[in-house]
C-alpha cells in the first residue's frame, strides 16, 4: 500500500470514528432530554387515572373561581416506632432517657441521609408501650423512605443502648400517613398550612359559584 493510500484510509478512519462519537453524543443527549421529561411528567404517571382527573377537576375551579393563596406554616415528615417495656413505669422512665439522649438519638438517625433532619420526638405512653413520633424535616422529599431509614438506624441505636426493651415495631400507626388519627388534625403529617381560596365574584362562568373568599387549614402528605 502506498503512502498516499495509507493516508486516506487513515482519513476516512477518522472521520468515520468522529461520525460514530458524534452519533453517541447524540444519542446521549436525547435519552438525557427524554429522562427529564419523565421525570417532570411522573408525578401524574404513577398515580391511578381517576385520581388525576380529580386533580384536573380541582385545579380548574380552582382557577376559575379566582386561585388560591396558600400559606405553609409547618414541615414534618413522621415515623412513629413503639417500644414494649416491663411495665407502665418502666415506660415511663424510657421515655425520660430518650429525651435526656435526644442528641445521639438525632445523630444516629440523620447518619442516614443528606436531606433528613430530626426536629423533636414525641412521645405517648399507654400502659407498658411507649409510642415515639419522630419528626423530620425533608427539604424537597417527600421523605417516607428516607424517614423510615433514619428512624430505623435510630431504633437500632436505641435498643443497643436501652437494656429494659423487650420488643419494638418500626411502625405503629401514629405517624397518620395512610391511617387517620387525632395527631394527623394539629400536628399534621408532610406540609402543613392554609389555603385561601378566591372566589370569582363575576358569577356565572365560575363552576365553584358565590364571592368572597374561604379558608382552610390542610396537611399536605408529602415535602415541598
Amino acid at each position: 500500500m502506498s503512502g498516499a493510500s495509507a493516508v486516506a484510509l487513515l482519513a476516512l478512519i477518522a472521520i468515520a470514528a468522529l461520525v460514530f462519537a458524534w452519533r453517541a453524543d447524540d444519542r446521549v443527549r436525547s435519552s438525557e432530554r427524554e429522562l427529564v421529561r419523565r421525570q417532570q411528567d411522573s408525578a401524574l404517571q404513577v398515580t391511578e387515572g381517576t385520581l388525576v382527573a380529580s386533580y384536573n377537576r380541582g385545579m380548574r375551579v380552582l382557577t376559575e373561581a379566582g386561585g388560591v393563596k396558600t400559606t405553609v406554616v409547618e414541615q414534618a415528615m413522621q415515623r412513629a416506632p413503639v417500644f414494649a417495656l416491663e411495665d407502665a413505669r418502666e415506660a415511663r422512665e424510657f421515655g425520660r432517657w430518650v429525651e435526656e439522649h435526644f442528641a445521639q438519638i438525632k445523630v444516629a438517625a440523620e447518619a442516614t441521609t443528606r436531606t433528613g433532619k430530626l426536629v423533636n420526638i414525641g412521645q405517648y405512653s399507654v400502659g407498658p408501650l411507649r409510642y415515639l413520633r419522630f419528626n423530620y424535616t425533608t427539604g424537597d422529599a417527600a421523605g417516607q423512605n428516607l424517614t423510615s431509614k433514619a428512624t430505623l438506624r435510630a431504633c437500632a441505636w436505641i435498643r443497643a443502648q436501652y437494656p429494659g426493651i423487650r420488643d419494638f415495631y418500626l411502625e405503629a400507626n401514629l405517624a397518620t400517613g395512610l391511617y387517620g388519627h387525632e395527631d394527623g388534625y394539629h400536628d399534621g403529617h408532610g406540609q402543613g398550612g392554609f389555603i385561601l381560596t378566591l372566589t370569582n365574584t363575576g358569577g356565572g362562568a365560575c363552576s365553584a359559584g358565590g364571592a368572597g373568599a374561604a379558608g382552610a387549614g390542610v396537611n399536605i402528605d408529602g415535602g415541598a
